[in-house]
């Protein structure tokens, strides 16, 4: 499976530290570096945007 990650670049202190639980599970649970993908966005109005371009995509199974 791949996976999709969008991260904001606003207030990097937490959103760092969500992207890289998110990371850590998805390689805990078997997903490999490669399976992952990040997309960073300028903040957090546009996380719905990039998350909607990362899915339209079609090629990951999911989008966080």
């Amino acid at each position: 499976m791949r996976f999709a990650i969008v991260v904001s670049e606003w207030n990097t202190e937490i959103t760092e530290a969500l992207f890289t639980g998110a990371k850590d599970t998805f390689l805990k649970f078997g997903a490999t570096e490669s399976d992952i993908v990040r997309r960073d966005v300028p903040g957090s109005y546009e996380l719905t945007l990039g998350a909607q371009l990362m899915a339209e995509r079609k090629e990951f199974d999911a989008v966080i």
